[in-house]
């Protein structure tokens, strides 16, 4: 059996291709009958938005990440994509750092509720406790129009999550463009980092930048952390995209990923549809490079379970 792996998709830098990353990735590896939960840590909710999930209403994770009496379960939302949960992000989330500013040990908060919620779904009777989600209604009804609203809408929430009875394969996890705390937290809760980086506009200065805060994190909080992999997308056929490749490739030997993400046009549409590239162009090149991402993605995984056993 394959191991659970959780990846965090990192940039500070914006527009470089890191939703369009986290949200395809996971679609392609759950059309590899892959279980995969997006964490949308991002407080502009591309992620969420990309799936059709909306913000949520009652509980989100700015409760749940520094209460210890509450996880990640009641959050989890089911996508239209084949395999793929999220854990929606919220405006609330700009606030975090006031929030987390007391909280001993706030930089770890997320890594221990993905593992809670992981041993939950690992257990050979894994029931839903419905008792808790009954409480979330009573403390929540107050967001909703009306109870009666409020009631059908935990009632659908239970069973979805009754449906949700198996451990994850992947984690994928999007962050913010910030080298924040939520940030932070991804990193210190991941065991891979995925860089994506635009081919148009490469800033080594940048990426070693980041490297740096990805080896700290590893040397003070996450030692089985290492990058998976910079991924180099909006990749076209001029020179300077082909020299910027293989810039990366001089800088960062055996960290560049075999796969690139090719220029297309429907990747910049597919958001406005709600739904990833694998359902909207499925035989577009930006499609078929996700698909080739996440076998990329398996294959590495695959040989480190068999380097372990």
């Amino acid at each position: 059996m394959m191991a659970m792996r959780s990846i965090a998709v990192v940039n500070e830098k914006g527009g470089s291709g890191k939703t369009t990353t986290a949200v395809n990735l996971a679609a392609a590896l759950g059309e590899r009958d892959r279980r995969v939960l997006v964490v949308d840590l991002d407080p502009q909710a591309s992620a969420s938005k990309w799936y059709g999930v909306k913000e949520p209403r009652g509980r989100d994770l700015l409760d749940v990440l520094p209460d210890d009496g509450l996880d990640l379960t009641p959050i989890v939302r089911p996508t239209d994509a084949p395999g793929v949960y999220i854990v929606p992000s919220s405006h609330r989330l700009i606030h975090i750092d006031k929030a987390l500013a007391r909280q001993i040990g706030a930089e770890v908060l997320l890594r221990s509720k993905l593992h809670a919620l992981q041993t939950f779904l690992e257990q050979e009777q894994n029931i839903v406790p419905l008792d808790a989600y009954w409480g979330e209604l009573e403390r929540d009804r107050v967001s909703f129009d009306s109870e009666q609203e409020a009631a059908e809408h935990y009632i659908k929430r239970i069973g979805e999550l009754q449906r949700m009875v198996s451990p994850f394969d992947y984690i994928i996890i999007d962050c913010p463009p910030a080298l924040g705390i939520l940030t932070v937290n991804a990193l210190a809760a991941a065991q891979a980092v995925l860089i994506p980086v635009e081919a148009h506009a490469i800033c080594l200065n940048d990426l070693d930048a980041l490297t740096g805060v990805i080896e700290t994190v590893k040397a003070r909080l996450q030692p089985s952390l290492r990058i998976a992999g910079i991924l180099a997308c909006r990749v076209n056929r001029t020179r300077h995209a082909t020299a910027a490749v293989e810039q990366l490739n001089q800088r960062f030997p055996g960290l560049v990923c075999r796969t690139t993400i090719r220029e297309n046009v429907s990747l910049a549409k597919c958001p406005s549809h709600g739904i990833p590239i694998t359902q909207y162009a499925t035989n577009s090149s930006g499609a078929q490079d996700y698909r080739a991402l996440a076998e990329e993605v398996i294959g590495n995984n695959e040989s480190e379970d068999a380097n372990d056993g």
